[in-house]
């Protein structure tokens, strides 16, 4: 990114991560181990529910996010941290059925290009690695 932000006038990104197709794909999963939704289900869904809220929040508070980042990170400033977070795709977290698809997706992609077996059922997968916490 750097090349991108010190060279405007020679580079411009094509295509990436937050364009096209896979703007709207998860790239980020945060999991909770089995044995801790076994031992407090509940607590589970608080921690799904409080993480989608807070992505959320920095969608409409960039500025706020950032202090909060910079005010961890040594060496980061709040300058700094702002601008990429101004430069970053709205986020949309995703749960229950609209996750598991975009993981079926993946399954299905890496099949593609040989990295998963063609005879795998993507959607299986997914359900065998992702837990519905909300039942959607």
């Amino acid at each position: 990114m750097d090349l991108l932000q010190n060279n405007p006038d020679l580079l411009y990104e094509l295509v990436g991560s937050d364009t096209g197709h896979y703007a709207a794909r998860t790239s980020l999963i945060l999991g909770v181990a089995d044995t801790a939704h076994e031992a407090d289900p509940t607590a589970a869904t608080a921690l799904v529910l409080a993480l989608r809220d807070a992505a959320l929040w920095v969608n409409t508070h960039r500025d706020d996010a950032a202090t909060l980042i910079a005010d961890n990170a040594a060496d980061l400033p709040a300058a700094s941290a702002r601008n990429m977070l101004r430069n970053e795709p709205v986020i949309r977290p995703l749960l229950g059925h609209g996750l598991r698809e975009q993981i079926a997706q993946y399954c299905d992609e890496l099949q593609l290009v040989g990295m998963l077996a063609d005879g795998e059922d993507s959607a299986a997968l997914a359900r065998h690695y992702t837990l519905n916490v909300l039942h959607e």
